[in-house]
């Protein structure tokens, strides 16, 4: 399953490019610049850039795997009586 921190960089990534639209600033612009900051990553160069902005929003991991990642996570960290909270 994908890190929580893959799933925040995706999520970021996402909102500025919708952002960088929104505010009718050039989009080619942040894909070419994007790469060479601190913002580059694995996610944005492969998914965002390789896929999304492609038209190609097919999933690339599954949700119910997601899903029983994180119970198993949970059951791991009440194993060891370490936090974990799931759910608000």
């Amino acid at each position: 399953m994908p890190p929580l921190d893959t799933r925040a960089n995706i999520a970021v990534l996402a909102e500025a490019y919708a952002l960088t639209r929104r505010a009718g600033a050039d989009t080619d612009v942040l894909v070419q610049v994007m790469p060479h900051t601190s913002a580059d990553s694995w996610q944005l160069r492969h998914t965002l850039i390789g896929k999304v902005l492609k038209g190609d929003l097919s999933p690339m991991f599954k949700l119910g795997l997601a899903a029983k990642d994180m119970r198993l996570l949970e059951g791991l960290a009440a194993g060891l009586s370490a936090p974990f909270r799931l759910r608000p």
